[in-house]
């Protein structure tokens, strides 16, 4: 395995924290995926998806400390 993909559900009720991860990529061992595994708040109806050897993906869409910064500092609040 690869890693695993941020997946929310996209709707009205959907939260900031959690429309911002959508569609990021976790490597495996990142310590960002240990603390940005759903559930992230009251109500969560995120996941993750696995991504395997061969998928595809784009380069810009794997999380890294930088671009996690809005949704760690989200995130860090706990549960709202």
């Amino acid at each position: 395995m690869t890693g695993m993909e941020y997946s929310a559900v996209i709707d009205d009720r959907t939260t900031p924290v959690c429309e911002e991860l959508d569609g990021k990529i976790f490597l495996m061992g990142s310590p960002e995926l240990d603390r940005l595994t759903p559930p992230n708040h009251f109500n969560c109806r995120s996941v993750l998806v696995p991504v395997v050897v061969g998928d595809s993906y784009d380069e810009d869409d794997v999380a890294t400390s930088e671009s996690l910064g809005k949704a760690l500092d989200l995130a860090g609040r706990g549960f709202v």
